[in-house]
């Protein structure tokens, strides 16, 4: 029973590894497409050029936040 549950404590302990290097590299990705977004932006922003593509799609990001917000409150 001892060598059992040894390996399963291993077991345990190598998925629990998995799982958490997996959700490390998923928030590393995140954060540099978020890097990438902002840069993106700022460089357009600091250009001059296509302020207003940018407002517009901002305003119309900010409409579908704002329709989901709602659904999410009359439920």
């Amino acid at each position: 029973m001892g060598g059992r549950l040894k390996r399963l404590l291993e077991e345990a302990e190598a998925e629990s590894e998995r799982l958490i290097s997996e959700a490390m590299d998923e928030a590393d990705q995140q954060v540099n497409q978020v890097r990438q977004d902002g840069e993106y932006r700022l460089r357009r922003a600091q250009r001059g050029t296509g302020i207003d593509n940018l407002i517009q799609a901002e305003e119309i990001e900010a409409k579908k936040e704002a329709q989901k917000i709602n659904e999410e409150y009359k439920t």
